[in-house]
């Protein structure tokens, strides 16, 4: 296999989404023996790219700033959501080394099948990260907006429970006179 990695992505973790997108192909192992695979950074979004005859796979993944993104490639399939780039590199190499599967076996492209393929290196990439920890580098700008979302979020659930104790207490001294009321009247 010949890897070219112009990203921002490490080497070690760029080898690592590889395999993790070859344990989740449908049919015979691909053997990777002859595949070109560029990994490279890109404007926004995301995008791959196969090439069956030459056996070369081109994946494009945006800033961290394009994540968490849902989207939807067509009815049928489900929607999915990439938390961070990470999944989206996970996502897009299992959907384009399953084309070289299909071009290899001689199959029509299926870009359903694909899909399906890719929905499970998410879901194995999040199973593998949280038991592995494994930590990718976040840009501080993305840190710093979650940071000022979560006090924001603080804020406003304080807020929430000084409003329901204002409630409570203004119900609780209505009670009271309502029972002041009904034993002046019964008096």
């Amino acid at each position: 296999m010949k890897l070219r990695n112009t990203s921002r992505f490490s080497g070690d973790l760029v080898r690592w989404a590889l395999a993790l997108a070859r344990e989740v192909l449908i049919g015979d192992q691909l053997s990777m023996a002859g595949v070109a695979v560029w990994v490279r950074n890109k404007g926004r979004s995301f995008s791959g790219r196969a090439y069956g005859r030459s056996r070369r796979v081109v994946a494009s993944v945006g800033p961290d700033a394009s994540f968490p993104l849902t989207y939807t490639y067509r009815r049928g399939v489900p929607d999915q959501r990439l938390v961070d780039a990470t999944e989206c590199l996970c996502s897009i190499l299992a959907h384009e080394l399953q084309h070289l599967v299909q071009h290899r076996d001689r199959m029509p492209a299926d870009e359903v099948q694909c899909e399906l393929v890719s929905a499970r290196a998410v879901k194995l990439c999040r199973e593998r990260r949280a038991a592995e920890a494994v930590v990718v580098p976040v840009d501080p700008r993305i840190a710093a907006m979650a940071a000022g979302r979560a006090r924001a979020a603080e804020a406003r659930r304080e807020r929430d429970e000084r409003v329901c104790a204002k409630v409570a207490a203004m119900a609780a001294g209505r009670a009271r006179a309502a029972e002041q009321r009904k034993i002046k009247e019964a008096s």
